[in-house]
């Protein structure tokens, strides 16, 4: 595509001054760039870009370090600046969040109010709606997109307006869909189902995790133990008895239980277990459907401190990471983030100097744009390896120090 000649002002972080002049912008790949005359390139990533707006022939880009990139005097261009923009964003935007999702329905365009847990001021605004295997993902024409996986769904509600769908959530507030027209019952009906069909699926992979446990234990078991969804061993004892037993034994093997039982008691007996689809990735040979699609984290927290362990035999570490804030909004961001990239653990960790090469790089630009993940990747102190029970020890006790 041909670049656009244009005017820009490049207004900094407050006290860091302002730059002017005419430059040429092309957008392609991961964001734009924009070349003053005679003076270097200044690359602007999607990611960067919190907050974009589009009006009386300029378009002006709010930046995540505080800086703002306005750009006007596009001439007779100034409309395909604008749709080229926005076009290459979201499939910028996609590529870079879809990872493996295998995508169901796409609703094109409709409106978006996302009401944050604490009363803040909403945030809304146009957006299109992409429904996947195990979540939704509402890209909206100005912010950064979200991901809501069907697990952390607590409630639909249609109740107030039959062209309004109220998604809410563990810890997210209500996330409002509107303005899609005669789409809305389409849009209604297939969230409907696909989180049913997610939490069936769940429920058979509890059941085969505990299958001593009676069917109306299993069935108040999966209501708290949702795709993705922490639940707490105590929290699931008191509705379902045998199951936090039952997946304590199937998941930790001889060799990983005493790094599993000290953890417990470091924790005070304290633990979250949650149970996420992911497909067949990390899978080990002949595991049973349903099992095979699945992975299974526990979570101990101790002090300050969130300590992730795998039951899988083929993870070789646990995970230590700062809480921030209540011990399960700790663990719940930590398993948003984990979803987003099907739970494998290297992006919550590895430096963007490796995330930015393969195999790891289609995971970078969503580390950058999902606030869970950001928060992971900061709050992130080590990794213990298990290659002995006391060299292991001593490399989580100073995890838990720092």
């Amino acid at each position: 595509m041909t670049p656009f000649d244009a005017d820009y002002t490049l207004t900094l972080p407050v006290g860091a001054g302002t730059e002017t002049g005419r430059c040429v912008i092309s957008v392609a790949g991961s964001g734009l760039t924009v070349t003053p005359n005679g003076a270097a390139a200044i690359p602007i990533r999607f990611a960067e870009v919190v907050d974009w707006q589009a009006e009386d022939y300029a378009c002006e880009l709010t930046l995540a370090d505080g800086s703002v990139m306005r750009i006007a005097k596009l001439a007779r261009r100034y409309d395909e600046f604008v749709a080229t923009f926005r076009e290459t964003r979201r499939e910028h935007f996609l590529k870079a969040l879809l990872l493996e999702e295998e995508i169901v329905a796409l609703f094109g365009e409709g409106s978006y109010e996302l009401r944050g847990p604490g009363g803040e001021s909403p945030v809304a605004g146009v957006c299109g709606v992409y429904l996947q295997k195990r979540s939704l993902a509402c890209f909206p024409d100005l912010a950064l997109p979200l991901l809501l996986p069907y697990g952390a769904v607590t409630a639909i509600d249609r109740s107030g307006d039959r062209y309004r769908l109220t998604l809410s959530s563990d810890d997210r507030g209500e996330l409002v869909l509107h303005r899609f027209g005669k789409e809305t019952d389409r849009l209604c009906d297939q969230v409907e189902t696909l989180r049913a069909a997610l939490a069936r699926r769940q429920g058979e992979a509890i059941a085969a995790l505990s299958p001593e446990t009676s069917a109306l234990s299993l069935r108040s078991a999966g209501q708290i133990l949702r795709d993705g969804a922490p639940a707490e061993c105590r929290q699931i004892e008191a509705v379902a008895a045998g199951v936090w037993g039952a997946l304590w034994n199937n998941g930790f093997n001889e060799e990983r239980r005493p790094f599993a039982s000290y953890l417990l008691e470091r924790a005070d007996n304290s633990a979250f277990v949650v149970i996420k689809e992911t497909g067949a990735w990390g899978a080990p040979e002949n595991t049973p459907a349903p099992l095979a699609e699945r992975r299974m984290l526990f979570f101990f927290p101790i002090g300050d401190k969130i300590v992730v362990e795998t039951p899988s035999a083929e993870d070789t570490a646990t995970y230590v990471f700062r809480a921030t804030g209540d011990v399960t909004g700790s663990i719940r961001t930590l398993c948003r983030a984990l979803a987003a990239v099907q739970f494998r653990r290297e992006p919550l960790y590895l430096p963007f100097s490796t995330m930015n090469v393969p195999p790891h790089d289609r995971y970078a630009e969503a580390c950058r744009l999902l606030p869970e993940l950001v928060a992971a990747r900061k709050g992130f102190v080590g990794r213990a390896i298990h290659a002995n029970l006391d060299s292991w020890k001593q490399a989580v006790e100073q995890a838990l120090t720092m």
